[in-house]
């Protein structure tokens, strides 16, 4: 486990920590939430994790660091690789856009090992929101997704009904 949390590593940092990941095969939890990365240091990541067909990763915390929607177009990417191993990705509060969270979504139809994103306090609306939700439906790994979407953004309706799908996959798997 790698806490990093508030450290003002930023861009720089990001890419020398990419650089580790690239061959490291031992760390299973990063946490860089509230670093100042921003796109450039979460597609460093994103790429990094995609070369690395050893990393046992299955927890990165990227939250408040403003990777915005290339950053998280860049993660989404990553995701589609079969040796990713990711399992719990937390993305809140990092301006990410519909075009970032259809992305996201589109890499979750495929990517059956993560089980949680939390993608709240982001930018999207409801093409994203609708992405996700169509998400959910069809990867059965993703047992939880913490999306704590903003109402105004993409409206009660659309929250309601991915509430629904999340609580109908849960019921389904008790």
């Amino acid at each position: 486990q790698l806490d990093l949390s508030n450290n003002k590593i930023g861009c720089q940092g990001a890419v020398a920590l990419a650089n580790m990941l690239i061959i490291n095969s031992s760390l299973l939890d990063l946490d860089l939430c509230c670093n100042k990365i921003h796109e450039k240091g979460a597609v460093a990541i994103a790429e990094a994790l995609s070369m690395n067909s050893a990393s046992k990763l299955s927890y990165l915390d990227l939250s408040c660091n403003e990777i915005g929607n290339l950053g998280a177009i860049a993660l989404a990417r990553a995701l589609k690789k079969t040796n990713v191993r990711l399992k719990r990705l937390h993305l809140d509060l990092n301006r990410v856009g519909n075009a970032g969270v259809c992305a996201l979504a589109n890499s979750l139809k495929v990517n059956k090992m993560v089980a949680s994103i939390d993608l709240h306090g982001n930018t999207f609306g409801e093409p994203g929101g609708l992405a996700l939700s169509e998400a959910i439906e069809m990867n059965s790994s993703i047992d939880v997704m913490t999306i704590l979407l903003c109402v105004d953004n993409i409206g009660v309706g659309l929250v309601r009904a991915i509430r629904s799908v999340c609580d109908e996959k849960r019921n389904r798997m008790r």
